[in-house]
This record gives structure tokens, sequence and C-alpha cells, in this order.
């Protein structure tokens, strides 16, 4: 599954909207924006390593790094 895929996938997962994951992002120091992770969602921008990471925690999981 794509990045952009499993970011959405798992945010609904917790029925958390973007604006949501965002907020948690910025509570574990991460700056982030509603905007920003649309972004990632739709495939307009990718995010850095430490950045997915990041966000796999504030998901509350872990994700490996797979290249296709």
């Amino acid at each position: 599954m794509s990045i952009k895929k499993e970011i959405k996938r798992a945010r609904q997962y917790k029925e958390w909207t973007q604006s949501k994951l965002s907020n948690e992002l910025e509570s574990i120091g991460e700056k982030s924006s509603q905007g920003q992770i649309a972004s990632y969602e739709n495939g307009v921008v990718h995010p850095s390593s430490d950045k997915l990471e990041n966000i796999a925690k504030a998901l509350g999981g872990e994700w490996k790094l797979v290249r296709e």
C-alpha cells in the first residue's frame, strides 16, 4: 500500500480528521498543519522518513518503509 493511502487509512481507522492528526503531531513536537496532512494523503508531498515516523507514532503504531 502506498504511503498516502496508509496515512489516510490509519487516520480514518481512528476516526480522526486531518486537523486532529495535525494536533496530535504538534503535541509530540512535530510541526504540522491540516493542509500538510492533506498534501501527504493526496500524494502532492511525500513526508520525510522522520516525519513519517512521527505520523506513525501519533497514530499509535509504527511502519516499516519498503521501496517499491
